[in-house]
């Protein structure tokens, strides 16, 4: 009875501490950006969109969807560290009850990560639906699949940020697609105005380009689920990085026609008859969003020959007519044609020859012990000529224009037949983003085992069996 009372007085004063930071300046009414640690594992959790964000070194590795705490028991906001990790928990109820030992009964799951002495933790849960919702009693639930794997990532004393942002930016890591997103404001604690919107698209480069009425709508839809407004996608054509804007119809990224088009320097127009866009006497088809024409990457190619290729690395999209053969391989990015000449990336070729080529980016220029060689630098890389390439490279270069095709061997190499060398360039590798590498394996005291631990969560309804006790790492 006196254990149930003091969880019960605990469980007050927690409440009430939350309910006063509720009544403080709203945390949501603008942007949050918490830059993680520069080096070293880090989490932060953003409550409003169900994410758990997994960085190393500063950069992001993986984010995990989460549930939090409901409304009238919020998951905590602020400055963290993992206090102690727990295989194989014993559930003690936080007002009382009778313990649930490890297995499918017990809502903490088989992981636990605590964050604060009074009952707070990342854990695992009993009830999968419950994913992606504000339901726990201020507990963040992972799918059992990522908090384990999640456990063998993060030592204790991690360092954990939990933010309450209704406005954020992200990165589509399939499309590259940018977008600003407005998220449902499940604590009431306030969402952006349309003039604080309208604000931030201005810092972002995007002044003008939604109406106040087309902001509003955005907002008004987050009460029902994340929305969002796009920023355009990273796209790098004939050498130069540009924002386009984008659209997704189906679940396919589409790309704005008319930035492409110029920056290819394609005529471009409109034909209200077809509705379609006519570059020269090509028609492209087209799907309108508002008063904009959006084009699908698969139709730029078979239409306009523009090719595409998302580079995992600088997380751009290059689009690009001219092609890249090296020893028979397409390389995953492109030449460019300007005053009179193929512009060549010099740094991915030589990669794909498997040669070292030097280059000092700030003036422009290839070298070696003798002598050295002008070019062009375009984001990362630098773009040389076709005879600048050979001469550098000791290549053999050949310029196809009817094709727009550029086809590079190794100097005494013939220009091989359709067919795999030996041993794929690693240009042509496919990509991805590096596995980190593995931490340490925690101290045998850091990770206690079917220990008892006191958190603030429900358990979900089960047909009142009990499981055995777990097995143990």
């Amino acid at each position: 009875m006196k254990s149930a009372t003091w969880c019960g007085a605990v469980l007050f004063l927690v409440l009430l501490a939350l309910s006063e930071a509720g009544r403080a300046e709203p945390a949501a009414l603008r942007l949050q950006e918490c830059p993680p640690p520069a080096k070293g594992p880090a989490l932060v959790i953003n409550i409003p969109s169900f994410t758990l964000t997994y960085f190393l070194d500063g950069k992001e590795v993986k984010k995990y969807p989460v549930a939090v705490g409901k409304p009238t028991a919020p998951t905590p906001v602020g400055s963290f560290r993992i206090i102690n990790k727990v295989v194989n928990p014993t559930w003690y109820p936080p007002l009382g009850g009778r313990p649930v030992p490890p297995g499918p009964a017990n809502p903490l799951g088989r992981y636990w990560l605590g964050f604060l002495p009074s009952g707070y933790g990342l854990h695992g849960n009993n009830n999968p639906s419950s994913i992606g919702k504000a339901v726990s009693l201020g507990c963040v639930r992972l799918r059992n699949e990522d908090v384990e794997e999640l456990f063998s990532l993060i030592p204790v004393g991690t360092p954990l940020t939990i933010t309450y942002a209704t406005m954020g930016l992200e990165t589509d890591p399939v499309t590259g697609q940018n977008c600003l997103v407005f998220y449902p404001d499940i604590y009431r604690r306030g969402t952006p105005s349309v003039e604080e919107v309208a604000a931030r698209l201005d810092e972002l480069g995007f002044a003008g380009r939604y109406t106040p009425g087309e902001i509003k709508s955005a907002l008004l839809a987050s009460r029902y689920g994340a929305s969002f407004i796009s920023l355009g996608t990273r796209v790098r054509i004939v050498g130069e990085e540009v924002a386009v804007e984008t659209a997704v119809l189906s679940g396919e990224t589409l790309l704005a026609v008319r930035p492409v088009l110029t920056a290819f320097r394609l005529p471009v127009a409109w034909d209200a008859r077809q509705q379609a866009v006519v570059s020269g006497d090509t028609i492209l088809p087209v799907h309108l969003m508002g008063r904009r024409s959006f084009a699908r990457l698969a139709d730029l190619e078979r239409v306009l020959g523009i090719r595409s290729a998302w580079n995992e690395e600088e997380k751009v999209l290059e689009l690009f007519q001219w092609v890249i053969k090296v020893n028979g391989r397409e390389l995953r990015t492109g030449a460019w044609y300007e005053d009179g000449q193929v512009w060549l990336p010099v740094g991915s070729v030589a990669q794909a020859l498997g040669k070292k080529v030097t280059w000092d980016a700030k003036r422009q220029v290839v070298l070696n012990a003798e002598k050295e060689w002008p070019g062009r630098v375009r984001g990362q890389e630098l773009y040389v000529s076709a005879e600048v390439l050979a001469e550098a490279l000791q290549a053999k270069v050949t310029v196809i224009g009817g094709a727009k095709l550029v086809e590079v061997v190794p100097r005494g190499a013939g220009v091989p037949a359709d067919g795999a060398p030996d041993a794929p360039a690693k240009e042509d590798r496919p990509t991805g983003t590096p596995s980190a590498e593995a931490p340490p394996v925690p101290a045998a005291n850091e990770v206690e085992k079917a220990t008892p631990v006191k958190a603030w969560e429900e358990n979900a309804p089960t047909n009142g069996q009990v499981a055995p006790e777990g097995e143990e790492l």
